[in-house]
């Protein structure tokens, strides 16, 4: 189901990578929505939840200026988001 909605530009999907090296990890990848009106027209209330779409925000700002975007941790805590532009992360 997921995939069809990132076929059909709905959300898209961040995939997980190990901050400290080059190995990518074995885990579930984040999936963003495209669009923060979306997710209002499904939840309703406004103002619940507002870290998720903060964090939603801040995805597609990294991916409108052209970022690689993955998320992963750092000695045991999570890392929201790794981006890298032009071979610098």
């Amino acid at each position: 189901m997921l995939v069809l909605l990132e076929q059909a530009y709905l959300f898209y999907k961040i995939p997980q990578d190990n901050v400290r090296g080059s190995q990518r990890l074995r885990a579930n990848d984040k999936y963003y929505v495209v669009d923060n009106g979306l997710w209002h027209s499904q939840v309703g209330e406004v103002l619940t939840n507002v870290g998720s779409q903060l964090e939603n925000i801040v995805c597609l700002e990294l991916l409108r200026r052209g970022c690689d975007v993955k998320f992963g941790s750092i000695d045991g805590k999570e890392a929201d988001f790794v981006a890298e532009k032009r071979g610098e992360r």
